[in-house]
């Protein structure tokens, strides 16, 4: 593993040498080499082979330059592991969706080395392959994000079913939140034990519930899944949507380093954190449409915004958008590089 990387440096608020970038899909869509790749074997076949694993993050890191790369799969691969029926239409999708507490209990705590050795044997090629000054990151989806796909059955704008779940029958949610926990607890601690040198938790559903459920379902089981990984050893990101309201409570969650959406600034958010969280973010992903120098004067907003804090991470306030001119997305971070210095 890396852990003097200037990417992890900054994860923990330590002097670092420069602002590290780097954008969340920044492996996808947007790319030629990856749309050629998928068109030939499908999602789920990259998802599921470790050289083309490999072979994707990588070419992602160091095209753009980034400094960090992160691992390519998908939130949804625990609950296809725990015994789902997955399909990519073009979406995710489950056949059998969680709705009862029978429908719990047959779901399975797995060992990933055992269920999806593809993805262990994959980050374990990254690591080999990734120069030792780019960091690795590996991700899970937070239980309530995770719980919302599998009781939904698929991604909806409204989250119906889930909803009505978490409102009707809150102790079967709870029940199912328990093992999605302890099941992507393991899930992490094995991408860490292969190789990754931070882990990501994804939480982009969170904001869907009324309080006090986003806290009760979302919040509390967040927070359980960082606290058995910190034991890890290495940074944790919480990433959620959404959220301005909450980024108070947010910090007492236990991550290194909270990312920040596209819809409040770096500034509005040190504000209600203080000085001793590492942030991440946020520059809209519909900014890389735009021209080069509508780009670099954004990003040198969000930078400046982010001068005086202990640790920045620069990124996206979601994920590159396909479709997106290439040139873009490496322009971004050769911009972040150029305009930023030792910290």
């Amino acid at each position: 593993m890396s852990d003097q990387t200037t990417f992890i440096k900054a994860c923990y608020g330590l002097k670092h040498e420069h602002t590290p970038a780097w954008l969340m899909r920044q492996a996808g869509r947007y790319q030629e080499s990856y749309r050629q790749l998928k068109e030939k074997v499908g999602f789920w076949g990259i998802c599921t082979q470790a050289d083309l694993i490999e072979q994707v993050t990588v070419t992602a890191a160091l095209e753009l330059n980034a400094d960090a790369a992160i691992i390519f799969s998908d939130i949804t691969l625990p609950s296809w592991a725990m015994g789902l029926d997955l399909e990519f239409c073009p979406g995710p999708k489950f056949s059998n969706p969680v709705r009862s507490t029978k429908d719990i209990e047959a779901l399975e705590l797995y060992d990933p080395n055992e269920k999806v050795p593809f993805l262990i044997e994959g980050i374990k090629q990254t690591r080999q392959t990734l120069p030792p000054d780019k960091s690795l990151i590996g991700f899970i989806g937070a239980p309530l994000t995770m719980a919302a796909y599998m009781v939904e059955g698929k991604p909806d704008r409204q989250w119906r079913k889930f909803k009505a779940l978490a409102y009707n029958e809150p102790q079967t949610l709870h029940q199912l939140l328990e093992k999605l926990s302890s099941a992507l607890v393991l899930h992490a601690k094995a991408q860490i034990e292969a190789g990754c040198d931070c882990i990501q938790l994804f939480d982009t559903s969170v904001s869907e519930l009324a309080p006090p459920y986003l806290r009760d379902f979302g919040f509390d089981y967040a927070q359980k899944v960082i606290s058995e990984l910190k034991k890890e050893n290495v940074p944790i990101i919480y990433f959620a949507r959404n959220v301005t309201p909450h980024f108070g409570h947010l910090k007492t969650l236990g991550a290194d380093v909270l990312g920040v959406d596209w819809t409040t600034s770096i500034s509005q958010v040190r504000e209600a954190i203080g000085d001793d969280t590492t942030l991440m973010g946020n520059l809209d992903p519909c900014m890389l449409y735009c021209t080069q120098d509508v780009l670099k004067k954004h990003v040198t907003q969000i930078l400046e915004e982010a001068q005086g804090l202990p640790g920045y991470i620069f990124n996206l306030g979601h994920g590159v958008l396909p479709e997106t001119p290439p040139e873009n997305v490496r322009f971004v971070i050769d911009t972040v590089h150029e305009l930023s210095s030792p910290i």
